[in-house]
């Protein structure tokens, strides 16, 4: 059965022959250009762009594990409930990707789009303590260079609430030239990343 892979940028340049750096240089270079541009003008979408591209280093340098999840297993995983505390969400890796099948995926929008895999990463900032756990959804679409266009929404990770409370506390976001990923749709993808997680 074929599985679709989680397309990072570097993935795509490298393919279209657009980089021969490694990884490790590209993402280093990609982040210091972004802190650069940061430092000039405050954008949610350069800050977005960063949190993207901290998650696809992280993943990689963590040697990119996966998940493969089989059609019949997807309503199943993906309808559990997640009315425990979010402090019980505990990834079994910093980052990890979920490869959905090619056929079979009941998760479809519109009958046009479906998920196709899901990116998702732990963050903790080391001043303030805070972490978020991120979802990068893949849809399949692309725009110009054959680039990914993601869906992502975050979980503020608050100790001593709910995953759910978590999930719904703040505003569900996508890159302004992507399909909108309806929201019970992402809280699929999350309850699927929750199943894959288990508790620790």
């Amino acid at each position: 059965m074929e599985f679709h892979e989680f397309p990072t940028v570097y993935s795509v340049l490298k393919q279209n022959g657009l980089t021969d750096e490694s990884p490790d240089r590209f993402y280093a270079g990609a982040l210091a250009l972004l802190r650069a541009k940061a430092s000039r003008f405050s954008s949610h979408a350069l800050a977005v762009e960063h949190n993207r591209t901290v998650c696809e280093w992280d993943w990689m340098r963590g040697g990119s594990p996966y998940f493969k999840v089989y059609p019949a297993m997807i309503p199943l995983l993906s309808g559990v409930g997640i009315e425990v505390p979010v402090d019980y969400l505990r990834l079994p890796f910093q980052a990890f990707a979920v490869r959905l099948p090619a056929e079979g995926n009941p998760l479809v929008i519109d009958d046009q789009y479906c998920v196709r895999s899901i990116l998702a990463c732990d963050e903790q900032q080391a001043e303030t303590e805070e972490r978020r756990v991120y979802l990068w959804i893949d849809v399949g679409e692309r725009e110009m260079g054959d680039s990914p266009v993601l869906t992502y929404c975050q979980l503020e990770c608050v100790p001593g609430i709910q995953i759910e409370e978590a999930f719904n506390r703040l505003p569900m976001e996508r890159d302004i030239r992507g399909v909108c990923v309806p929201r019970e749709l992402q809280a699929r993808c999350l309850r699927l990343v929750v199943s894959v997680s288990g508790g620790r």
